[in-house]
C-alpha cells in the first residue's frame, strides 16, 4: 500500500540540506495541493493532476509566485521517483510560466538625495544606509547589536546565522556563510550626506537586540514566538509589510517608477561593478557566483552614468 502524499512529504522535508526559509514555502505548496486534490496516495498523482495544480495556483497569484511554488514542489516527485516510490514523475511536463524579464531598477543620485532629506528618523536613515552598502532587507532586519562594530579601525557589520535565543529567533543567511559589510561613516547621495554612523548609533539605543526593528514589532515577534506561530515570513519582514512603508516614502519624495528596497542593493551593486569590477562586487554583495552578479546587476552601465554613486561606494570597500 502506497503512502499518502503528506506523510511522504514530511519524510522528504526531514533532510538536513533544505534551508529553513524554503521549508515554509514547500509546506504551503503541499497545503494548497491537499486542499484541492486531497491527501491521496503518491501513486495517484497523475500528469493531469499536476497540470491542474498549476492552473489552481494561478488563480489570484502572479506568475512569479506560481513559479516559486512549482519550483519548491516539483523536486519532491523527482525525489520519490529516485527512491522507487513512483515509476514516473507526474510533474516532469509541467513548465513554469514565462515571465517578462524584470527591469533592473536603480535609484539615481537625485532620488537618493530626496529620500535622505525626507527620511529624517534615524531608523529610516539607517535602513537606507544598509541598502546602499549592499544589505538585503532580511539581512538588515536580522542584524543584532553584537554584529555591529563601529569602533573598529574599519567599521563593519558581520552578518551571520543566528541560533534560537531567548530574546530572539533563529535566522539563516541566504549564502550560508559569514559576510562582512563595511560601514562608512557617511554616504554621499547626490550632494546630500547620509550620516550613517550617527543614524546607527541612535538606533542602538533601543532596549532590544534588534536595533532596526521597531519596538512594537519586536514585541509582536516575541509574542508570535511564544505562541508557536513565528514563521519565515515574519523573520524576513517583522514589520508585516515593509514595502508598503517604503512605497509611501518614495511617493512623498516624488520617485517614479516606485522601486523596491532591494533596488538600493542593486544601486550599490551596479556602482560596485563599475568601480571595482565583477569579482570584487560579487564578494561585497555576498553572491554565490559572479554569474549571479552578472545576471542581476547592470554590468553594462558606463562608468559615467554611475559616477556619483561610485564616489559613494569608495568608502564601502577595502582597496
Amino acid at each position: 500500500m502506497q503512502q499518502d502524499i503528506s506523510s511522504l512529504y514530511e519524510l522528504y522535508l526531514s533532510r538536513s540540506d533544505l534551508r529553513p526559509l524554503s521549508l515554509e514555502f514547500k509546506r504551503r505548496a503541499l497545503e494548497l495541493f491537499v486542499a484541492e486534490f486531497g491527501n491521496i496516495p503518491i501513486g495517484q498523482v497523475t500528469a493531469a493532476i499536476a497540470e491542474d495544480f498549476r492552473t489552481v495556483l494561478a488563480k489570484g497569484r502572479s506568475k512569479v509566485t506560481v513559479n516559486g511554488y512549482l519550483s519548491n514542489f516539483k523536486p519532491f516527485f523527482r525525489w520519490c521517483q529516485r527512491r522507487g516510490r513512483i515509476l514516473e514523475d507526474p510533474f516532469l511536463g509541467v513548465k513554469p510560466y514565462k515571465v517578462e524579464e524584470r527591469r533592473l531598477n536603480k535609484f539615481s543620485s537625485h532620488e537618493l538625495a530626496r529620500l535622505v532629506k525626507l527620511c529624517e528618523t534615524p531608523l529610516w536613515l539607517a535602513r537606507l544606509g544598509f541598502g546602499l552598502v549592499g544589505c538585503r532587507r532580511g539581512e538588515m532586519f536580522n542584524i543584532v547589536k553584537g554584529d555591529i562594530h563601529l569602533d573598529d579601525p574599519q567599521p563593519h557589520v558581520l552578518l551571520s546565522a543566528k541560533p534560537d535565543k531567548e530574546d530572539g529567533w533563529e535566522w539563516v543567511t541566504k549564502t550560508h556563510r559569514l559576510r562582512y559589510i563595511a560601514l562608512p561613516e557617511g554616504i554621499e547621495c547626490g550632494g546630500v550626506l547620509l550620516r550613517f554612523h550617527d543614524a546607527i548609533c541612535e538606533c542602538l539605543k533601543v532596549k532590544q537586540p534588534y536595533p532596526f526593528v521597531e519596538p512594537k514589532y519586536y514585541r509582536q515577534m516575541m509574542r508570535l514566538k511564544s505562541e508557536g506561530h513565528l514563521g519565515a515570513h515574519d523573520i524576513a519582514d517583522p514589520t508585516g509589510n515593509f514595502q508598503r512603508s517604503f512605497v509611501r516614502i518614495q511617493k512623498l519624495a516624488g520617485i517614479e517608477p516606485i522601486k523596491r528596497y532591494h533596488d538600493l542593493r542593486r544601486t550599490f551593486g551596479t556602482a560596485a561593478v563599475a568601480q571595482y569590477g565583477l569579482a570584487k562586487a560579487t564578494i561585497a554583495l555576498g553572491n554565490a557566483t559572479a554569474e549571479i552578479t552578472r545576471r542581476h546587476y547592470d554590468v553594462q552601465s558606463p562608468i559615467a552614468v554611475v559616477a556619483e554613486i561610485s564616489r559613494m561606494v569608495r568608502k564601502c570597500f577595502n582597496t
